[in-house]
Formats: C-alpha cells, sequence, structure tokens
C-alpha cells in the first residue's frame, strides 16, 4: 500500500502580526522561549516550498505572547482600515454582530 503523501501546511502570518501589533522579533522570541533565527525561519522560510512546521507548543507560546490566538496566526490580522471602520462601532455592538453573525 503507498504511503500517504502529507497535504500542504497552512501558511503561517507571524511576521505579519508581529507588524501590526509593532512587536520586536527579538522581543518575542525571547518571551516564548525559542530562537531568534527559528522565530525568523518561521516568518520567511529558508525553503519556500517546504514551509516550517513549528510544534503545537511553540505555536501556544507565541500565540500567548503575542496575545492571539494560534488559529489567528494562521491568518492575515485586519488592515488599519478595516480597524478603523470597526472603531466607530460601539463595543456592545460589535458584540451583538459578532454573536448574530457566528
Amino acid at each position: 500500500m503507498p504511503r500517504r503523501q502529507p497535504g500542504p501546511t497552512e501558511q503561517l502570518h507571524i511576521g505579519s502580526w508581529l507588524a501590526a501589533l509593532e512587536l520586536k522579533q527579538i522581543d518575542v522570541a525571547q518571551r516564548a522561549k525559542i530562537g531568534r533565527a527559528y522565530l525568523n525561519n518561521l516568518i520567511n522560510p529558508k525553503t519556500p516550498d517546504k514551509p516550517p512546521n513549528p510544534s503545537a507548543l511553540v505555536m501556544l507560546r507565541l500565540s500567548r505572547v503575542m496575545g492571539v490566538s494560534v488559529n489567528e496566526l494562521y491568518e492575515e490580522p485586519p488592515t488599519r482600515a478595516e480597524l478603523a471602520r470597526l472603531r466607530r462601532y460601539q463595543p456592545a455592538t460589535l458584540g451583538s454582530l459578532l454573536e448574530t453573525r457566528s
């Protein structure tokens, strides 16, 4: 029976989140207890055709340090324009919209 080939790894957007949150790689790496070179490779893979596959522990540490969920690290952060538009709404309104649209 042939071996099953793993599917493509989803793209990480750690670099985009760092920029959006105005966080420095060195600070995040130190607080997440990972090497700066390793974090840099997660952001800019040495071999783009074979993206990095960080462990669940690394992803959990990064998400905690950055204040976003692990799932969100696989999504692009909202743009400044999107955030500016959302800021016009009251928090209660946003909460209601999110609850009814989920």
